[in-house]
């Protein structure tokens, strides 16, 4: 299966993304910066994933990204809840582009297409830390 995933260089992201691998998913990663996603990953796992720069809170980049890739399925992660040192949430707005987009690409091509919104806030470590993403 093709999974578009948003949030892929965040803390549940990044664990995800190998887990969809793994599995014999193709990953297509929806990221603001390669650069970072790809200092997450070693060599070997980074050139399985299929890059896919944009704006999560626009709708028409997200429903690009899925047409483009033909994705069967979308995974939000994105969006981490108001927290320090943030102090400010895009969820709302990361919730709604990604919602819209599906919903479009869905009328378009005339099937529903599969999509799972996921957060960890509070529950996992940064990735290589011992450090709490609620702390």
């Amino acid at each position: 299966m093709k999974v578009l995933i948003l949030g892929a260089t965040g803390n549940l992201g990044s664990r995800l993304v190998p887990a969809l691998l793994t599995h014999g998913h193709n990953v297509h990663a929806f990221v603001r910066s390669s650069k970072k996603l790809e200092s997450l990953f070693p060599t070997s796992v980074y050139q399985q994933i299929t890059v896919v720069h944009g704006d999560a809170t626009n709708s028409i980049s997200v429903k690009k990204a899925i047409l483009d890739s033909n994705c069967d399925a979308v995974v939000s992660t994105a969006g981490v809840a108001a927290i320090a040192p943030w102090n400010k949430s895009e969820l709302p707005k990361i919730f709604r582009a990604v919602l819209d987009a599906v919903r479009e690409v869905g009328i378009e091509k005339g099937n529903a297409l599969r999509v799972w919104f996921l957060g960890g806030l509070g529950v996992l470590h940064y990735p290589g830390t011992e450090q709490m993403i609620s702390n």
